[in-house]
């Protein structure tokens, strides 16, 4: 039988998982989108790139808290 702490503990651990796996996608989509924007000197793409990456900030914000 587990202890409500190792229960909690195991929550914590997979929320956090969650949120690194989610922030890994968005860092792959973002190095992506960046290496076409500088392949096709696309500065819409780059522009759009960078506004996704508050994205990315808030989750390593929340990951830090957590």
């Amino acid at each position: 039988m587990r202890s409500h702490f190792e229960e909690s503990l195991e929550r914590d651990i997979k929320l956090i998982r969650g949120k690194v796996l989610r922030m890994a996608e968005l860092a792959e989509r973002a190095l992506k989108g960046s290496l076409q924007a500088l392949l096709e000197s696309n500065r819409q793409l780059a522009y759009s790139v960078i506004l996704r990456d508050k994205n990315i900030d808030e989750l390593e914000k929340e990951i830090d808290r957590l």
